[in-house]
């Protein structure tokens, strides 16, 4: 019951931090014009890259550690 609750309280606090970042925020790339893009998708691109920065080196260590 309590998994539940709690899984249904944090897709509700996600589904509300989607709702209030959801203005387009223009983004500069290196060469040509900004391209404008939803300040969410920004921010999940963001903590993607976060994750996989993290993730892949411990991976990496795992494997030579077996070795």
């Amino acid at each position: 019951m309590y998994k539940i609750l709690l899984t249904a309280s944090a897709i509700g606090a996600l589904v509300i931090f989607g709702m209030q970042n959801s203005d387009h925020v223009p983004v500069s790339v290196i060469i040509g014009q900004p391209i404008k893009i939803r300040l969410i998708f920004l921010l999940l691109i963001a903590a993607s890259c976060g994750f996989l920065a993290a993730y892949f080196p411990s991976i990496i260590s795992k494997t030579k550690l077996k070795k």
